[in-house]
């Protein structure tokens, strides 16, 4: 629950964004989230952008960042990170 766990980002599911340019009730269904999570201090991310089309839409909209395979498709994995010893 939102209310109760007051997360400082919510990430919105690929199955409210597929399409999401053509399909007005996806739509209404993300500007609303979008707004709802404003209203309550928190940051919208979208998985799942896929085409330009998605990603204006969804700009319009006003998420505030955005992932998927229009981006970038996903990698080999994390490099490794060596962190200097203390002394």
């Amino acid at each position: 629950c939102l209310a109760a766990l007051s997360p400082d980002v919510v990430e919105l599911d690929m199955s409210l964004v597929r399409g999401i340019d053509c399909d007005v009730r996806r739509q209404r269904v993300v500007a609303s989230l979008v707004d709802l999570c404003r209203s309550l201090d928190m940051r919208v991310v979208v998985e799942g952008v896929e085409t330009r089309a998605e990603h204006e839409r969804i700009l319009q909209i006003g998420c505030d960042w955005m992932q998927g395979y229009f981006f970038a498709r996903p990698g080999r994995g994390f490099p490794v990170v060596v962190l200097p010893v203390a002394a």
